[in-house]
């Protein structure tokens, strides 16, 4: 049987202070009857979102075809969208019911018709499409009075929900849905409708339909049963029977009101179970005729549960770095069943070294840093222990040892499986000593200071620091210092308390020494300790290789057994080379370099010999032992003129010289160029007349032994004689001044020149005197004869007189004078 259904779909939009507007549209359908008690089921709908609405502003009417889904035997009565629409857009008013406070009111007209003779029960089931929208009842029951189901529109979950109801014979009904939300964002809601017999509807409903749950043993979980009333006035219900003990509710009895829930909370408690699966039910009787009594299946897995716990102890904490550290690691099962399969996993510093393990029982491996023990079952209350031996690192600062435990049952109690501990390493005074010398190499016998630096390379002080320093065999000790603590020496050993040193601080200790007078190499040791453990013995001692050098202290001197010399006189140069050692001087070379000008006669030698080539002297004098000495003597002809000469000697040999200062000597020597000359008058006459002519003859003599230089004969006349001419054998003559001097120029050892002057007499009667002298450049070693005078008596003078000129050579001067003669 088909029945013919008029339902009215409805579009909805907004006008400025008019509210809400419905446009209806109404259509027949033709939809399959069914008798009473069977399901009669209608779909149907429209899309405000593909309407008009969204095409055009808000046409008049909007007809939406619905189409019944057999598949599903589903009734969608309706979708309901909610968009924007612009508020100026003009329609056909409705005298549609909407909320006083403005929300929208969404109204679906059926209207179902009831064509039965009995009541028709309907469900009607709406689901909110988008996902904030919620639909929640309204007014929570039909109302006859205007055939409506209203519905109220909350933003919330999305989730489908019943409501029934009965609708009286030959009756409609309508539903109407109500949305507190304005109309921005898309929002749809979905109803169907079904008619089912009314009296196979129970009021009372379980949810969930079972319950079933996994937990450990101990331990409880609770699960929330729901029932409610689908219609009855009061819904009376209380717990009939629990067919566990483990499964309990907080309550036992309650009323539920008509169409409202009421939750109860179910409690699964597995306390003092084994292991394995429980099944029971939870029973429920209640007033309602339909389905007074109630069950609900409950299951419970109870699993196996264990307690493992491990624990972690270090010692020594702190630990000094590179030193033994012992981890002890306690695992024991605190459960309730026997833990299999347990497997304890320990990640080890990565700085510390992995030396060995034990354990009580299982099986431990080392590999990457991790030990991994396989330790077998734990029965209940049982405990394991393992020992693990590692080096501490070099590094100070704090390291941490993480260790794990499992097996193959769940632990419920997860935060005791691991256990971490922290140690805290300390790098302990690294002591080493660093020994230095200077000089290197040195010289035998030479002063040698060896400096000792102690140094701490850790973090920490170290205490007790004691440094022992064993001079070389054959060395000297001279004298020890320390920049702390205080040093001692005994039997070749140099022995200081250095007391404490600080962290990445030294102390220096200098030792001097005088090397042994024996060429080699020797060795200085030293070896420094503390109370605490060193971490790197390595550096804890040191030596140094000293080069020893032969040494010879040549010194030279010289002497000149001359003196002052003479021109060509004999010059002799003796010179002294002394070893002062501390070594034996070997290839012993002394280099004389002469005076220019000089001439070389010969050499003689203590020892060696000599050679003479191109103004030097060479002696080759051998060895000379410590303190032992070699003398040469140079003789030379000084040169022949007056000069100072310098004679420079040097002397070296194949060994180091420690002082170079005295391996040179010179000397100079003074050469005295001397010249005798004498000044005699030749032929002279004694007396002279008056107006007569006088004439001086001089004649000048070098008696040696030097060349005379520079000869200047100076001759003084009378001053009443009239100078005429001077003639010279070599030079020339000057007057000046009643003076004529006569510039001779050199002469040989033995020669000589001659002068005579010529002037004429005075006209009076008197004696008269001529003087002259005679130097040269040269020193005169008797001065007494280069000095001559003579006197010459002018006779038969009248005091008035002309002289005659006297033409001598090219002198053709003439003088006249007169006299005045004394009366």
């Amino acid at each position: 049987m088909r029945k013919t259904m008029r339902v009215l779909f409805l579009s909805f939009l907004t006008i400025s202070g008019i509210g809400l507007v419905l446009i209806l549209t109404t259509r027949s359908v033709a939809v399959a009857a069914s008798p009473v008690g069977s399901q009669s089921e209608y779909t149907g709908g429209f899309d405000i979102a593909s309407a008009a609405v969204l095409e055009s502003c808000c046409p008049p009417t909007t007809t939406v075809t619905g189409q019944l889904d057999p598949a599903t035997s589903q009734v969608q009565v309706g979708r309901l969208f909610r968009d924007g629409v612009a508020s100026t857009c003009s329609a056909k008013e409705f005298p549609g019911i909407f909320n006083p406070t403005g929300n929208y009111l969404y109204e679906l007209f059926g209207p179902y018709e009831n064509y039965g003779s009995q009541n028709a029960c309907v469900v009607v089931t709406y689901k909110p499409c988008g996902a904030n929208a919620h639909l929640v009842a309204y007014q929570n029951s039909y109302n006859p009075s205007n055939q409506s189901l209203n519905y109220l529109g909350d933003v919330g979950l999305s989730t489908s929900q019943p409501f029934s109801f009965t609708v009286p014979a030959g009756e409609n009904f309508f539903l109407v849905a109500q949305s507190t939300t304005q109309l921005f964002g898309m929002c749809s809601f979905e109803f169907s409708i079904s008619q089912v017999p009314c009296q196979t509807i129970p009021f009372i409903e379980l949810g969930p339909t079972g319950f079933s749950g996994t937990l450990l043993q101990e331990t409880s979980i609770t699960r929330t049963l729901t029932i409610t009333n689908h219609g009855l006035p009061d819904l009376n219900w209380t717990v009939s029977g629990l067919s566990a003990s483990w499964i309990s509710l907080d309550s036992s009895v309650g009323t539920v009101p008509a169409d409202a829930s009421s939750n109860v909370t179910l409690s699964l408690d597995a306390t003092g179970l084994a292991a394995g699966v429980y099944t029971g039910t939870v029973e429920i009787a209640s007033n309602d005729t339909v389905n007074p009594l109630v069950q609900v299946p409950v299951t419970i897995t109870v699993e196996p549960s264990v307690d493992l716990a491990i624990a972690k102890g270090a010692s020594p904490d702190p630990v000094f770095g590179g030193q033994p550290l012992t981890y002890t690691l306690s695992v024991t099962n605190n459960g309730y069943s026997e833990g299999t399969g347990i497997v304890v996993t320990d990640t080890l510093p990565s700085t510390a070294g992995y030396v060995s393990s034990e354990a009580s029982q299982g099986i431990c491996d080392f590999a990457g840093g991790t030990l991994s023990c396989a330790m077998g079952s734990f029965p209940i209350s049982s405990t394991a222990v393992i020992t693990i031996h590692v080096t501490a690192p070099m590094e100070g600062g704090s390291i941490t040892n993480l260790a794990s435990v499992s097996g193959n049952e769940i632990d419920p109690n997860l935060g005791n499986n691991t256990a971490n501990i922290q140690t805290t390493v300390i790098v302990p005074g690294d002591i080493g000593v660093v020994i230095s010398g200077d000089p290197n190499p040195v010289g035998a016998g030479q002063a040698l200071t060896y400096t000792l630096t102690t140094g701490n390379y850790g973090d920490t002080d170290a205490t007790g620091i004691t440094l022992t320093n064993t001079l070389p065999p054959g060395v000297t000790f001279l004298n020890s210092t320390a920049s702390q603590g205080t040093c001692t020496f005994a039997g070749g050993i140099v022995t200081c308390n250095l007391g404490s040193i600080h962290g990445s601080e030294t102390a220096v200790v200098t030792v001097t020494v005088n090397a042994p007078a024996t060429a080699g190499v020797m060795t200085n040791q030293a070896v420094v300790s503390a109370i605490e453990p060193d971490p790197n013995p390595d550096n804890n001692t040191a030596s140094l290789d000293t080069t020893v050098l032969s040494l010879a202290d040549l010194s030279l001197n010289k002497v000149d057994l001359s003196g002052p010399v003479l021109t060509g006189e004999l010059v002799t140069y003796t010179l002294f080379v002394t070893n002062n050692g501390p070594s034996v001087a070997t290839g012993i070379l002394l280099t004389d370099t002469l005076p220019a000008e000089t001439t070389y006669l010969a050499s003689t030698a203590s020892q060696g010999g000599c050679a003479h080539v191109g103004g030097s002297v060479t002696c080759d004098l051998g060895s000379l032992a410590a303190g032992s000495s070699a003398e040469v003597s140079i003789f030379i002809t000084a040169p022949g003129k007056d000069i100072t000469i310098e004679n420079q000697a040097l002397v070296a040999a194949n060994e180091i010289d420690p002082n170079l200062g005295n391996n040179t000597a010179s000397i100079e020597t003074t050469v005295i160029s001397l010249a005798d000359l004498s000044l005699s008058k030749v032929e002279q006459a004694d007396t002279v007349g008056a107006g007569g002519l006088l004439t001086y003859k001089l004649s000048v003599t070098n008696h040696g032994p030097s060349t005379a230089t520079g000869v200047l004969l100076t001759n003084t006349l009378p001053v009443e004689a009239a100078y005429l001419a001077s003639i010279v054998s070599q030079g020339s003559c000057a007057f000046t001044g009643g003076l004529v001097t006569c510039d001779l120029g050199s002469l040989a050892v033995g020669g000589f020149a001659e002068v005579t002057i010529t002037a004429n007499a005075p006209f009076e009667e008197i004696t008269i005197r001529n003087r002259a002298s005679v130097a040269a450049s040269e020193s005169d070693p008797n001065p007494a004869n280069n000095t001559a005078s003579h006197r010459t008596r002018v006779t038969g003078g009248s005091g008035y007189g002309v002289y005659i000129p006297i033409i001598q050579r090219s002198v053709t001067t003439a003088n006249v004078s007169y006299r005045e003669k004394d009366n």
